[in-house]
C-alpha cells in the first residue's frame, strides 16, 4: 500500500515543472530567432551568387547640377546713390563712338621770309616745307626775290630769299636753268645750300653749313673758298675765322661782313661773307656742337 504524497512533495514537483517549462520556452524562442537569421543569410548569399553570376558593370554615382532660376534670383540688386555734390549734374556721355570727322585739308605752304633785314632764304618743294635734297632742270622765274622753278620731273620748287644789302639785285626774268637745293639742318648743326644756274653758269649761290674741320667750298670750277684754321686765341665761345677766295688770278682774304668783287672766265662775281666762326659749346648744353661754321653768298653781276 503506497503512501500518499505529502504537501511539501507536491510543492517541489510543481516548482520543478515550472523550471522545465521555462527552459523549454527559452530554447523555443532561441531556435525561432536563429531560424530567421539563417533564412536572411541564406537569402543574401543567394543574391550575391546571382550578382557574381551576371557580372553586372558597377555604376559610379555622379553629381549632376542643373541651373535653376533660383540662383539668378539671389543676385544682388545695386541701386546707385549719387553723391550730393553731383546729384544735380548731368552725367557726361561715356564710351560713345567718336564720329569720323573729315580731315581738314592742309593748305599749301608758301615760303615766307622772317621780318627784318638779315640775309636769309626759305624754301618749299611741292607746296611743303622743305627738308632734304633736290636737284632739277626746268623753267625758272625770278620775281621780287622769289625763285619759282618747275622741273622737268614735275616738281615745284620755290625759294624766297633776301640778299645782303651790299650785293647787287638779280634782275627779274624767266629762263631755263638748273637748281640744287639742300637743307639737312638739325638742332645741333646747320647744313643748307642753294645753287642756281642759267645758260651762262652760276647765277646765285648760298651756303650756310657746319663742320668739325675747316670748311672748303667750290661754287664753280673758277672759285674756291677755304676757311682758315683756328688762330692762337683759344677759349672763346665764338671766334671769327677769315676765309681765302682763290681764283685763277690769285687769292683774296676776307673777314665777316665783308664784300669783295672777283673776275673769272665765267663772269664777275660778288662774294659776301655773312659770318665765319669756330664755335665751342659747353658740355652741359643741349645738343652741344664744337666746330666751324660759315655763311657765304655769291651773285654773278655780269
Amino acid at each position: 500500500m503506497l503512501a500518499e504524497p505529502t504537501g511539501s512533495c507536491t510543492e517541489d514537483n510543481m516548482q520543478l515543472k515550472i523550471f522545465w517549462l521555462l527552459v523549454v520556452l527559452v530554447i523555443t524562442i532561441g531556435c525561432s530567432s536563429g531560424s530567421k537569421d539563417d533564412l536572411q543569410n541564406t537569402g543574401n548569399d543567394s543574391n550575391s551568387q546571382l550578382d557574381h553570376g551576371s557580372e553586372q558593370v558597377p555604376v559610379i554615382p555622379q553629381i549632376v547640377t542643373q541651373p535653376t532660376e533660383a540662383i539668378a534670383k539671389h543676385a544682388p540688386t545695386i541701386t546707385p546713390t549719387p553723391h550730393p555734390l553731383i546729384s544735380n549734374e548731368t552725367p557726361p556721355p561715356i564710351n560713345y563712338p567718336v564720329p569720323n570727322s573729315t580731315p581738314a585739308s592742309v593748305a599749301p605752304y608758301s615760303p615766307i621770309l622772317p621780318t627784318g633785314s638779315v640775309p636769309e632764304s626759305v624754301s618749299a618743294v611741292n607746296n611743303k616745307y622743305f627738308n632734304g635734297s633736290v636737284t632739277g632742270n626746268g623753267a625758272i622765274t625770278l620775281n621780287e626775290n622769289l625763285i619759282d622753278v618747275t622741273t622737268e620731273d614735275g616738281d615745284s620748287i620755290k625759294v624766297a630769299y633776301r640778299l645782303p644789302i651790299s650785293l647787287s639785285k638779280i634782275p627779274d626774268r624767266i629762263f631755263n636753268g638748273a637748281i640744287i637745293l639742300t637743307d639737312l639742318s638739325t638742332l645741333a648743326s646747320t647744313q643748307k645750300s642753294l645753287s642756281l644756274s642759267d645758260e651762262s653758269g652760276l647765277l646765285l649761290y648760298e651756303v650756310f653749313t657746319s663742320s668739325e674741320e675747316p670748311i672748303v667750298l667750290d661754287p664753280n670750277s673758277y672759285i674756291n673758298i677755304t676757311q682758315n684754321e683756328r688762330g692762337e686765341s683759344v677759349g672763346s665761345v665764338s671766334e671769327p675765322i677769315a676765309i681765302d677766295i682763290s681764283t685763277s688770278t690769285g687769292t683774296i682774304k676776307i673777314v665777316n661782313d665783308q664784300t669783295v668783287s672777283i673776275n673769272t672766265a665765267s663772269g664777275t662775281f660778288q662774294v659776301y661773307l655773312q659770318n665765319s666762326h669756330i664755335l665751342s659749346s659747353s658740355r652741359e648744353s643741349t645738343d652741344p656742337f664744337t666746330g666751324y661754321r660759315i655763311h657765304v653768298w655769291i651773285v654773278r653781276t655780269t
